[in-house]
């Protein structure tokens, strides 16, 4: 509002000075109408159009009176010379003005396109990153609700696996039960992967690793169930890569189970090692002589969610996220998976081809050792745990491996209980009925350097943050697995965790 005041100003006042005050007998120069360009620029830049022509407008009714009267500088002894000179100057200067009044309006108009783009794009980030928080939020709970009533199932099929008084056909029924519920923990773990893919959150723990051990260790895992099915063909001489061991067994436990699934019973499934030694990569070969792949699947069979037909879909069940998540964690390591097959009823062979690396030197025996001898002292192991039934369950089980265990399901009785007696360990859930675990165990750490394992159905690296920030040495995520609890109560008492 201002400025427009100032700008009207500006043109009568120059304009009456210029072309009203100014007479011939000071001598006639055309020069002194260019004085008042600049207004008319001044009104194209900040007014557009409307405002240059009403400049204009102003100016040319100033001027015409003032070279009707005899003065400005295109007066002279013949009027009609005299205007049609003014009338040249004005209409030039306005055509100018008003064309570089269009060019800054659009310039003006594209500006404000850009930054609403530029807004709606921000908009459409901010939502798209509450929705992926959201996402994540959900995806955290529903994990920690669906794992934390699978601990007691798989640590009460563990205890009867474990009882030697148990006829063999209920042992085989608690085995059967116990990879029911590790397989519903893998889907469960496969959708936060696939979050942590999506989202560029995978985290890898590298170290120099031999392939073909973590083969065995899947091995072990799969034979379990094919028995002599599964044939290992290991072939190659260097077998040393830079990665994560838990992830690699990940991928080819991945691979296997996905070979198990489509192959009968009684035919071969067959994993071969060899090494190319121009590339210097190792290839891991998983192939199978089941149902094969049709040639029009294998270009998206590494989508996630990709399962081909609905029909082989029911009749096989998953998700779909493993062959996904395999191919991320393969690309993690700098190599590549790719897959192959002749078709329905042909069978088929995934190839992982990794980097090798030297080996690395070996390490003697004495940590492994100090964490056997942990483990064979008997503990005094504090529990604290909300959900009953994986409480009794638990303390049932650390009892049977000969560790002196003290139970707590809040805060307030494990604080009361650590006041009453000492403890070498405390194994505590994270969601407690009065708080959290975090606040646990650095009140217990404070006066002395209590080790601790967390127990959650949370297990993003976020979550892992924060219970190492709060003292505890693991974080274990639910259901707990008895195995990985020993391990992981070995390196605390041992003194590595």
């Amino acid at each position: 509002m201002w400025e427009g005041a100032a700008l009207g100003g500006g043109v009568i006042v120059l304009g009456y000075l210029i072309f009203m005050r100014w007479h011939s007998q000071y001598g006639r120069t055309e020069a002194l109408g260019y004085l008042a360009v600049p207004l008319l620029i001044w009104a194209a830049f900040r007014f557009q159009q409307r405002g240059a022509v009403t400049a204009a407008f102003v100016l040319s009714a100033i001027a015409v009176r003032g070279t009707l009267a005899g003065a400005g500088p295109f007066s002279s002894g013949n009027a009609n010379e005299s205007l049609l000179l003014l009338q040249t100057f004005m209409g030039v200067n306005t055509l100018m003005a008003l064309i570089l009044a269009a060019v800054v309006a659009e310039r003006m108009r594209a500006y404000a396109e850009r930054e609403e783009i530029l807004r709606r794009e921000r908009s459409a980030r901010e939502e798209a990153e509450q929705a992926n928080r959201a996402k994540d939020q959900f995806l955290a709970m529903l994990s920690h609700e669906l794992r934390t009533p699978l601990t007691p199932v798989l640590l009460a099929t563990t205890l009867l696996e474990r009882s030697p008084d148990l006829p063999r056909h209920l042992c085989e029924q608690a085995q059967m039960i116990r990879r029911n519920v590790e397989l519903e923990a893998r889907l469960i773990d496969d959708l936060l992967d696939l979050t942590r893919v999506s989202r560029g959150k995978l985290q890898l723990n590298l170290t120099t690793t031999d392939v073909q051990e973590v083969l065995g260790r899947a091995v072990e895992i799969c034979g379990a169930e094919r028995g002599s099915d599964l044939v290992m063909e290991l072939g190659a001489a260097r077998h040393h890569v830079r990665g994560d061991p838990a992830r690699l067994q990940q991928v080819f436990w991945n691979l296997m189970n996905n070979a198990a699934k489509f192959t009968p019973v009684g035919r071969r499934i067959t994993i071969r090692s060899r090494n190319v030694e121009d590339d210097g990569v190792i290839e891991i070969d998983v192939s199978d002589t089941g149902l094969g792949i049709e040639p029009e699947i294998l270009p998206r069979l590494f989508n996630a969610f990709e399962q081909g037909d609905s029909t082989r879909a029911r009749r096989f069940g998953g998700l779909g996220l493993g062959l996904a998540i395999t191919k991320a964690l393969v690309e993690a390591h700098g190599g590549t998976v790719t897959a192959r097959s002749g078709g329905l009823g042909m069978g088929a062979t995934f190839t992982v081809r990794l980097p090798v690396v030297a080996p690395a030197p070996e390490r003697g025996l004495e940590p492994a050792e100090q964490g056997e001898q942990s483990m064979q002292k008997r503990a005094r192991v504090l529990l604290v745990e909300d959900h009953d039934e994986t409480l009794q369950v638990m303390a049932m089980l650390l009892t049977r491996l000969g560790h002196e265990v003290t139970t707590a399901s809040t805060i307030k009785g494990a604080l009361a209980a650590a006041g009453e007696k000492r403890f070498d360990l405390v194994i505590s859930d994270l969601g407690l009925p009065d708080g959290l675990g975090y606040e646990l165990m650095r009140s217990l750490g404070a006066g002395e350097r209590l080790r601790g394992i967390a127990l959650s159905g949370y297990g993003m690296s976020e979550d892992i943050r924060l219970s190492r920030e709060a003292g505890f040495a693991e974080h274990l995520v639910k259901p707990v697995d008895l195995r990985k609890l020993e391990e992981a109560m070995a390196r605390v008492l041992g003194g590595e965790g």
